[in-house]
């Protein structure tokens, strides 16, 4: 099976009824893991870009489908200093219902006459869902990721990190 036969199975598993990825990542400061292995990701209010919103994209973690630290976009707060861990989340432990599309989405895809509060629920959709994994936006989660759904997939220093990591 090539790349291109790859990633159109794959299109089609995400298209099915169940949109959802069996894993999705999340990066975090190494620092924080101690804490979260404890509690659980803890949806916190610090979108990544400027179109954003109390009502759609507040208190979530974001979690992408690529666990590769250069194919994200990491928060601008963070420290590129410390070390960097990525979690990888067992969705099968996480309410469906609670995803929204990730917020640089907005920023980057919307079109020129759409705005988020014209998209209502359309932000759940499976079809925006999908759509904002597969330009490698991510997704936004509005509930508590349980420790239960949690596991460590890589720690590093984000400055050591070469290109493909």
């Amino acid at each position: 099976m090539n790349l291109s036969e790859s990633y159109k199975n794959r299109l089609s598993e995400l298209a099915g009824i169940q949109w959802l990825p069996k894993t999705l990542y999340h990066f975090t400061p190494t620092k924080n893991v101690k804490s979260i292995m404890k509690n659980g990701l803890i949806p916190k209010y610090k979108p990544n870009r400027k179109y954003y919103s109390d009502k759609f994209t507040s208190n979530a973690v974001y979690l992408t489908d690529v666990p590769l630290i250069n194919s994200v976009n990491l928060p601008s707060d963070l420290d590129y200093e410390e070390k960097i861990t990525i979690l990888k989340i067992n969705t099968s432990f996480l309410d469906i219902s609670l995803f929204v599309v990730d917020d640089d989405y907005y920023d980057l895809y919307l079109q020129d006459d759409e705005s988020i509060e014209d998209m209502g629920e359309e932000i759940k959709s499976s079809e925006r869902l999908l759509d904002s994994l597969k330009k490698e936006t991510g997704v936004a989660y509005q509930g508590i990721i349980p420790v239960k759904a949690i596991s460590i997939f890589k720690s590093y220093d984000y400055s050591d990190c070469p290109p493909n990591c």
